[in-house]
């Protein structure tokens, strides 16, 4: 029976506790916030459920995740995927290969293509969704030989389940996708060591990397420009035909609260809340390990500590851990989301518009409209959905100290989010000051949610170039302080330093990675 300390009560920590637990260890949760779950957040708004935090699953790619729900008996609902809005701007110059079916219906109304070149369709371009350009360019990162280079959009993406790219993603697993991080090379250049903007650029044309860049819902915005072999994986495993999203019925927070409820039966298991750990030490004579708070050292001591937080905070705790531990730590690149809900009376909205309908008139990336349901018959809420460069515009109006989401704390938020709603309005003379005042007046609540802001610093995460992630992965599951000698008992887990980056999925298999490595 060891005794395990566990920095961070997110998914990853309170599943570690649950897993040490039946194994009859004794376990410490520490967490800074009041509130056990971490980067799960759901808010009710006036009946609707606002999930700050993950809303959608792909169930049959996400193993761990699947049984961890249907242990805790939680139900699904199908969630409509956003897709590309189409608008007459902007407009840019595609490739004859790049160009959707759709175009050819412009050009047989009479319309001409504009360009210096018969390659080129600039005008038609908005037929052609940033979604399917994305699948194109995946697909000819992995496929650029000769046959495959002639092959043309529609070509590749067409089919639906059964296009090119959803047939060659329906094929890889976690040996293929471990050749992807590791051996795969584009035009001579092992793939690991590019970033996605790169080979992208390899395949596509610089008028369809910008389309992509900046017109598709928040997945493609990435400035910080990952690791070519790691965002290729998780887009290959959105593209799988078997990847069909849902959400959780009564909130995903309920997956928190019922795996909380499960831990605290235990009577081996002690949780603090509010309390922030800022540095991990090593007994010398014994090789245990306390943890430090500005408070001073606590007194438990522990055979193993598990940090189970973000990267941000993570490298606040990383100065007793040796150059490479430091390196692999500093590796792994935040990605700031920002989330902004209004739930407003009569909605315009019933089954129409569809999710992402009007995105390219407002600073979001995507739009998502929720009609009334059981409880909140008259209302409907709308999500705006952001990364950057979109999130500084709503930075204004999220306080400096933002632990959790802001519900209807601010009149300036309220009548920006009037303006916005104002234009996705389907009438005429949408920013002028009548529609606008009669927007506010429908507006019944309101909430914001930037994980840029202590202490997550990042909503979600992506590996940057030049790193072998399985070893990285290796290294970070255990390892000892700067100086210790003896066993291996510091682990890290989580999302962030995941071969599942993006999805509570990489949170659940790193957390049973370690959980196996102490256990073992």
């Amino acid at each position: 029976m060891a005794k395990i300390g566990i920095v961070g009560g997110g998914i990853a920590g309170l599943y570690c506790a649950r897993e040490l637990l039946r194994k009859h260890h004794v376990v410490t949760i520490y967490e800074c916030l009041e509130r056990l779950g971490g980067r799960i957040e759901t808010q009710d708004l006036h009946g609707f459920k606002a999930e700050c935090g993950p809303m959608r699953f792909e169930r049959k790619i996400e193993p761990l995740f699947e049984a961890l729900t249907k242990e805790l008996e939680v139900e699904f609902s199908p969630f409509t995927p956003p897709r590309s809005g189409v608008s007459d701007f902007p407009k840019y110059d595609l490739r004859a290969n790049e160009m959707s079916a759709e175009h050819k219906q412009a050009v047989a109304k009479g319309s001409k293509p504009v360009g210096d070149s018969a390659d080129l369709i600039g005008n038609f371009s908005q037929h052609t969704s940033a979604l399917d350009l994305l699948r194109f360019g995946i697909y000819r990162v992995f496929h650029h030989d000769a046959a495959s280079l002639k092959l043309t959009l529609d070509e590749v993406v067409s089919g639906n389940d059964k296009s090119k790219i959803s047939e060659y993603a329906k094929k890889l697993g976690d040996v293929e996708y471990d050749y992807i991080r590791t051996k795969q090379e584009l035009y001579g250049v092992h793939l690991h060591n590019l970033g996605f903007w790169n080979a992208l650029s390899r395949v596509l044309s610089p008028g369809a990397i910008a389309k992509i860049r900046e017109t598709g819902t928040f997945y493609h915005l990435l400035p910080e420009n990952p690791s070519a072999a790691e965002w290729s994986i998780f887009w290959l495993r959105l593209f799988r035909p078997d990847a069909d999203l849902w959400t959780i019925k009564d909130g995903v927070e309920i997956v928190v609260k019922r795996l909380e409820a499960e831990i605290r039966k235990s009577k081996r298991l002690t949780i603090f809340t509010r309390t922030t750990i800022e540095g991990i030490i090593q007994d010398v004579k014994t090789g245990n390990l306390r943890l430090r708070t500005a408070s001073g050292i606590l007194k438990p001591r522990f055979d193993h500590v598990i940090l189970a937080v973000p990267a941000v905070p993570l490298r606040e705790l990383s100065d007793a851990f040796p150059r490479e531990i430091r390196s692999y730590v500093s590796g792994v690149i935040p990605f700031p989301l920002l989330k902004v809900f209004v739930v407003i009376r009569d909605p315009w909205w019933v089954s129409f518009p569809q999710p992402q309908e009007g995105a390219h008139l407002v600073p979001t990336r995507e739009v998502h409209y929720f009609p009334p349901e059981s409880g909140t018959k008259g209302y409907g809420m709308v999500m705006f959905y952001t990364d950057r460069p979109a999130t500084s515009y709503w930075h204004p109006y999220v306080n400096s100290f933002h632990d959790r989401a802001q519900i209807g704390q601010s009149q300036e938020l309220e009548h920006e989010l009037a303006l916005q709603l104002a234009r996705l309005l389907p009438q005429e003379g949408r920013d002028d000051d009548a529609h606008v005042e009669r927007v506010e007046r429908s507006i019944v609540s309101f909430a914001i949610r930037d994980w840029s802001a202590p202490p997550f610093g990042a909503a979600s995460h992506a590996w940057a170039p030049r790193l072998d992630v399985p070893e990285a992965l290796n290294q970070l599951k255990a390892f000892s302080l700067t100086g210790a000698s003896g066993k291996k008992n510091v682990h890290i887990c989580g999302e962030a330093y995941s071969d599942y980056q993006g999805f509570i999925e990489g949170a659940l298999r790193t957390a049973a990675s370690v959980v196996n490595t102490i256990t073992d």
